[in-house]
């Protein structure tokens, strides 16, 4: 593979992760009328969901040499839980506006969302002792 084709495939794969997010956003706010920042809001809250392959990758060499295999699963369970932590947020964060219409308590759990996600990530970096 060349590197310019190496390139297309991560084009696309981001191109096609805006173009999701775009409708997706186009979609709730001419249904549900929801304010154009708490989308903005939300998608920036979930955007290190990209990521998540690359880190499920990467967790799995925690097991290359651990000095505890449970201490190394419950690491590996703690760095993969950001992402799903960040979808509940910004879900949440979607249905709490559609039954409050009110953005700033909307956004709460999407940053409750945010804050459960660098706590479980920086749980599993101090279980690990880096």
């Amino acid at each position: 593979m060349t590197k310019l084709e190496y390139i297309a495939r991560w084009a696309v794969f981001f191109a096609g992760a805006i173009y999701g997010t775009y409708h997706m956003a186009k979609s709730l706010k001419s249904k549900h009328d929801m304010p154009l920042a708490l989308i903005i809001f939300n998608i920036v809250c979930a955007m290190p969901v990209v990521a998540a392959p690359v880190v499920l990758f990467s967790s799995i060499f925690l097991l290359d040499n651990p000095d505890s295999a449970g201490r190394a699963f419950l690491c590996i369970a703690l760095f993969n839980s950001y992402a799903p932590l960040l979808i509940a947020g910004a879900y949440l964060s979607f249905k709490t506006y559609i039954r409050t219409r009110r953005a700033f308590i909307a956004a709460l759990p999407a940053l409750a969302g945010l804050t459960a996600a660098a706590a479980a990530v920086w749980a599993a970096v101090s279980l690990l002792g880096w």
